[in-house]
């Protein structure tokens, strides 16, 4: 499974607008569909074109309505995701809050909102030490500001049938019913993808959500949950994992402080998942903190997502 840039290689009318899609021909009705779901929202669209993420499943789709352009994800059905909306790339109020972080100095592009969405919820790319980030600006209840920093998603899970076998396989097998909800393709150092997903589970009083993340051919490289289904258990960083484990994946945050005791293991099969929490003080309102996933004993890192708030 790939994700694959628009080349336009086959051309189907609608209306009066083309649709462009790299996977000919047998996906035309299935886009003439899609296309009717985008103009049942936004009459005025045009231009509107497809990139396929999964073969015969679910594409990408960008479209234009009064010059303002929008991009969302669609399947045979209609769309599937929330619609984002273009904004002109004004990035002054985001970056004079990241200049007072530990993340500051890095570059920004592609602003976006969701559509329809009153909230102060901002979407763009931050690009910092060689890492590209999707940076999420809100405001929480008190109007204070609120960012995170996630690696930059290639695209939206929507179904199991878009994910590798050995993922589905998972899923079918597992007695202690978790069932499988969402989840995002991203795409590593060398081109390698890896699958963050998310999944409900039963836990001893009542259904939770998980994170699960596989590797790009369906390994699970990392999981929130017990497979006993015993609670998870949060501990300071210092009893979780080794102490070589946390010296070395500390090392990555020198001004962050590792006593937080947020942290937890879990076990699944074979599989130990530890979870770090680093924080820090920003200012005398801004806490700062990095939470790192990562395998035990082999220290391999699953994720690191940011948040300042």
């Amino acid at each position: 499974m790939k994700w694959l840039l628009v080349v336009l290689v086959s051309v189907v009318s609608f209306s009066c607008n083309s649709i462009n899609d790299i996977q000919p021909p047998d996906a035309d009705s299935v886009l003439i569909k899609a296309t009717q779901a985008i103009k049942n929202r936004y009459p005025q669209a045009t231009d509107i074109q497809f990139a396929t993420l999964v073969t015969d499943q679910l594409w990408q789709a960008t479209f234009k309505q009064q010059s303002t352009a929008y991009q969302t994800q669609v399947n045979a059905t209609g769309i599937v995701t929330v619609v984002l909306k273009k904004l002109d790339n004004n990035f002054t109020p985001y970056q004079s809050l990241t200049d007072q972080l530990s993340i500051r100095g890095g570059s920004y592009s592609d602003l976006w909102a969701v559509d329809a969405d009153t909230s102060s919820t901002k979407i763009m790319t931050y690009f910092l030490r060689g890492i590209t980030y999707r940076l999420t600006y809100r405001e929480d209840k008190a109007k204070e500001p609120v960012i995170s920093l996630n690696p930059l998603p290639l695209y939206s899970v929507t179904s199991l049938s878009e994910l590798p076998q050995r993922i589905r396989t998972f899923f079918s097998t597992q007695s202690n019913a978790v069932r499988f909800q969402s989840g995002q393709v991203i795409r590593l150092a060398g081109d390698k993808l890896t699958y963050w997903l998310t999944a409900s589970y039963p836990s001893t009083s009542s259904t939770t959500t998980i994170s699960l993340i596989f590797d790009e051919v369906g390994n699970l490289n990392w999981v929130g949950y017990n497979a006993s289904n015993a609670p998870i258990v949060y501990k300071p960083n210092s009893e979780v994992g080794d102490a070589s484990l946390l010296a070395t994946i500390s090392a990555n945050y020198p001004q962050f402080d590792q006593s937080s005791n947020q942290a937890f293991e879990t076990y699944n099969d074979g599989l130990v998942s530890v979870r770090y929490v680093f924080q820090r003080a920003a200012t005398t309102t801004i806490t700062e903190n990095w939470e790192v996933g990562a395998q035990w004993p082999t220290g391999q890192v699953a994720y690191a997502i940011y948040r300042a708030n």
